[in-house]
């Protein structure tokens, strides 16, 4: 959709305007007009001929001049007419702040739906409901209801959540940066985050995006839009939902299901975006990068203390985090033992040790700045006894002038002996952080996606040909044909033969397997149904007629299959899922698969490259590679992961596939075991 006359009306009406500034129709309405908006305003309301000096309209059909954007704000009941109103005479985009739909009960879904059959009607956009409305600080209008404003600023930040996205206009409004857009989505029934998304691509205004998702109903598309916009500029999102009782809740709140935590992360990482785990570290990231002009792109780390321990702490929370600690080019070293007093270690982490003054703290920044290695610096400080605090403060400003384009940002631990140094820095736009490791943190996330993102892929959905299924949703596919379709990717696999009759255990080679199959059997151990190293026929025979009462049941059948010593079991499938579309999975196999939890989840549309990269998540990488004199034929894995990508695309009708164990050998590998759900 294209939202430029949304997000730039030249005309808006309030519809549902009121005189009581204790209502939502005044907040919103003075928040427009004391934000210096220079388009056109016109209120309606039913009763009064006038609201903050402006000529107010019984109805929105009485405006003559045309109008972009409407905002309602009356009870659920009221809007669907009103949104009717506003198609008949023209008015594409809206705004409904009116909660009481879908979040609220079946009636509220009731509305919802209704509104949603008006909008397809007549191609209408809409914003909410049950929305707090947006901010376009460029064009100075503000379409809320809160209390506070941002200033003109690079983030456009997007929630699905009101009280959150008021919680960041609060905190912004007294920093000397701001946000360039801030968009409360609501219960997302038209508009949804992909359409602010792909706006958001050619804005010049926003160099960071940052988003609080509750659900993303539309995932393919998520990753079509953001992997475009992630290379442009970097995209962070915070996801909420993650736990039983976080989804429940988030249902609760805007009526969203959220569908599994492993599939958002998978569609998030293959976007190129920016993955937040909590609330901290979106308002450390808003900190650190609003208003700045750096690239982030310098995966070194250079850190300044004149305190060991939040130094060696910094350090280690830096390593951990995957965060490179730079070295020090000749020149900087030599300088460095110079200028510093002998029994200073000139290393990175350098501790200029607790008698440091702001001189040595200047002498110390001005040679590492000057470093052509250097471009993120941390500057650690704890109140000593020889440091003038506020020196030291308004060295790091000047240097840090000097370096517009170098990540520069302090952690000043303490209390009030540092306010106003904290102060200075704040005035100055220097980003501060109580402790080094919040900084570190989503520096480091910044740092990292930028260079992830160079080879990233743009994602385009695959349309799979829809085939016939032999059978009904929900319902495990017959063992065999499985297998055939296995074979039919030529995927190697142990040969599987079906055991009609006792007789038919003469025609074995041992040590074989006999296995019960069938339609219920979904975890073979759980029900005994796998007979393993049987050596000799009587073992076989007595085998079978153990699995007696098992056969009797309906469609279940044996099969046998030599008994094959894996070096490695692995578990290798794929699931669909409904935003995001087939997810595979891999990881460690075997009957503890569920318990030791080894696996990786990624978008099915993944390469040679992609498909190392998940192997790389795995614990057990590095038995892959090859540990205690053991190797292993990864290329031959990754081979495989292709081919279960391609079975998914090409059978839609499978929901879920998984071949476990699939036992990985010094050379190639072979499926034993695969169960597909339709």
């Amino acid at each position: 959709m294209k939202l430029d006359t949304f997000l730039k009306p030249g005309a808006i009406a309030i519809i549902g305007a009121s005189l009581d500034p204790n209502k939502l129709g005044w907040q919103v309405l003075n928040n427009l007009i004391s934000g210096g908006y220079r388009g056109e305003i016109y209120p309606v309301n039913l009763k009064a001929s006038n609201i903050l000096g402006l000529k107010t309209y019984p109805t929105v059909k009485q405006i003559k001049n045309k109008i972009d954007l409407a905002v309602i704000v009356l009870p659920a009941k009221l809007v669907s007419e009103e949104v009717k109103n506003c198609a008949e005479v023209e008015i594409k985009n809206l705004i409904i702040i009116s909660a009481g739909f879908s979040e609220s009960d079946e009636k509220g879904e009731a509305l919802e739906k209704e509104l949603i059959d008006i909008a397809n009607k007549w191609k209408l956009n809409i914003l909410g409901p049950n929305c707090l409305g947006f901010v376009n600080t460029k064009e100075n209008l503000n379409l809320t209801f809160a209390k506070s404003r941002s200033r003109p600023g690079n983030v456009a930040f997007l929630s699905q959540s009101g009280a959150l996205g008021s919680a960041v206009l609060d905190w912004v409004a007294n920093k000397p940066y701001g946000l360039s857009h801030f968009v409360s989505l609501g219960n997302k029934a038209i508009l949804n985050e992909n359409d602010f998304f792909e706006a958001l691509i050619h804005d010049e205004n926003s160099t960071l995006v940052i988003a609080y998702l509750e659900e993303i109903e539309d995932g393919e598309s998520f990753m079509t839009i953001v992997s475009r916009l992630s290379k442009i500029k970097p995209v962070a999102i915070l996801k909420a939902g993650r736990t039983k009782s976080g989804s429940e809740a988030a249902h609760s709140h805007t009526g969203s299901f959220t569908g599994t935590h492993e599939a958002v992360i998978a569609g998030l990482m293959r976007s190129g975006a920016i993955i937040l785990d909590n609330p901290e570290q979106m308002f450390d990231l808003i900190h650190l990068a609003a208003g700045r002009n750096w690239t982030f792109h310098n995966q070194r780390l250079f850190i300044i203390s004149n305190s060991g321990g939040p130094l060696v702490l910094a350090a280690d929370h830096a390593e951990q985090i995957g965060f490179k600690l730079g070295e020090f080019d000749s020149a900087a070293f030599q300088t460095l033992k110079k200028v510093l007093p002998s029994n200073v270690h000139v290393t990175n982490p350098l501790d200029l040790i607790g008698d440091a003054n702001h001189d040595r703290y200047r002498a110390a920044i001005e040679v590492v700045l000057a470093d052509p290695t250097c471009d993120n610096l941390l500057v650690l400080l704890a109140p000593q006894s020889a440091l003038e605090i506020e020196k030291t403060a308004e060295v790091i400003i000047a240097e840090t002038k000097k370096y517009p384009h170098k990540t520069i940002f302090t952690s000043f631990m303490g209390g009030e002996l540092l306010n106003r140094a904290k102060a200075l820095l704040a005035t100055h736009d220097i980003p501060n952080f109580s402790f080094p490791e919040r900084a570190i943190t989503v520096l480091a996330k910044l740092v990292h996606n930028r260079e992830e993102v160079k080879d990233l892929r743009e994602y385009s959905a695959k349309k799979s040909t829809v085939l016939h299924s032999k059978g009904q949703k929900g319902q495990q596919l017959d063992y065999l044909h499985a297998f055939k379709i296995l074979k039919e990717f030529k995927i190697p696999t142990v040969q599987t033969v079906k055991i009609d009759r006792p007789s038919d255990l003469n025609r074995l080679s041992y040590p074989a397997v006999l296995k019960i199959v069938g339609p219920q059997l979904l975890h073979k151990t759980e029900h005994k149904s796998v007979a393993l190293h049987l050596k000799t026929l009587q073992e076989a025979n007595e085998a079978f007629k153990n699995f007696a009462g098992l056969l009797r049941q309906e469609d279940n059948y044996c099969v046998a299959q030599p008994m094959i010593k894996g070096e490695l079991e692995l578990i290798l499938g794929f699931k669909r899922d409904r935003s995001f579309g087939p997810l595979i999975v891999v990881g460690l196999g075997g009957i503890y698969t569920e318990i030791l939890n080894d696996i990786t989840v990624s978008v099915s549309d993944i390469n040679s490259t992609e498909a190392l990269a998940c192997l790389k998540r795995l614990k057990i990488y590095r038995i892959l590679q090859g540990a205690r004199a053991q190797h292993f034929d990864i290329n031959a894995l990754i081979d495989i992961m292709l081919k279960v990508a391609a079975i998914a695309h090409e059978h839609p009708e499978i929901s879920e596939m998984d071949v476990n164990p699939l036992f990985l050998l010094h050379s190639g590998l072979l499926a034993v075991d695969v169960r597909i759900i339709l």
